[in-house]
């Protein structure tokens, strides 16, 4: 299979069916399964990343183990609710489903087990870090603004990822990002828009996991600092929802914002690029 199949069909058609399907058919049971979505964009991203012809179905490496690891999230997202643990109310679940997960992602490669116990700290704040970000209660309502979250930040991650030399991880980065955006959008079509458990335990186990796994794999010496500011989007739309509500500074404010959204992911991908 070339690389624009792969591509096209592995990484965007495939993952976009899959989660636009599965989010049609949650999205008919307003009311009674929330954190459904999740489900949705879980199962695109690991469809795309079985689909692709260079991954093992078994995981063998930590990289491996962030579509499979997804997948339990989204699973514990949806199925928490049932059982009195919700990962919209709290932090707790949140912060021990990012420990477990971090655990299983950092490598345990010799040169690395010096500061192992530092990496996996890093890395659980991290996810932490993203699930609440992307769990922000004055975005869940909002589809449009997480739709150009969403695709600002994968404008700052795949490029680091690509300039890194993990075209790999770029690609199941995109199959993340197009089932998160798939889902989105036809959840808002549904009259049902994301809610804080719908994608957000998805992203907080991607986007970390494959970014700093990118960071290790990588002889291009992009430094961490790139890849920790693709979070800057959405930390930078944080400030953007709790500008004044009237007044003359609310313009400015949101001018801001909006730029630092914008500006400091792609200072992300201009300092990885000198770096290379």
């Amino acid at each position: 299979m070339s690389l624009p199949v792969e591509i096209v069909v592995c990484t965007i058609l495939l993952p976009a069916i899959v989660s636009g399907g599965l989010a049609a058919a949650v999205s008919r049971l307003r009311g009674k399964w929330s954190g459904g979505l999740a489900i949705a964009v879980a199962a695109g991203l690991v469809a795309g990343y079985l689909a692709l012809p260079w991954t093992p179905w078994w995981p063998e490496d930590s990289w491996q183990r962030v579509a499979y690891l997804a997948v339990a999230a989204a699973l514990l997202a949806a199925v928490g609710p049932l059982l009195g643990a919700d990962f919209g109310k709290g932090w707790l679940l949140p912060l021990a489903a990012s420990t477990g997960a971090a655990w299983l992602l950092v490598p345990t490669w010799e040169e690395l087990r010096p500061r192992w116990l530092l990496w996996w700290v890093l890395l659980t704040a991290w996810m932490f870090t993203t699930w609440t970000l992307w769990a922000q209660r004055g975005l869940r309502r909002r589809p449009g603004q997480q739709l150009v979250l969403l695709a600002v930040t994968l404008s700052a991650a795949v490029p680091v990822l690509i300039l890194s030399g993990n075209l790999k991880f770029a690609q199941l980065m995109m199959a993340a990002g197009v089932s998160a955006g798939v889902a989105v959008v036809v959840g808002a079509a549904c009259e049902r828009p994301g809610g804080p458990t719908d994608f957000a335990v998805v992203l907080a186990v991607a986007l970390p996991g494959l970014l700093l796994n990118g960071y290790f794999y990588s002889f291009s010496g992009i430094p961490l600092l790139s890849y920790l500011m693709t979070l800057a989007a959405p930390a930078a739309w944080l400030g953007i929802d709790r500008c004044p509500a009237k007044g003359p500074r609310r313009r400015t404010w949101w001018l801001v914002g909006w730029a630092a959204a914008v500006l400091l992911p792609a200072a992300a991908v201009m300092l990885a690029a000198l770096a290379t």
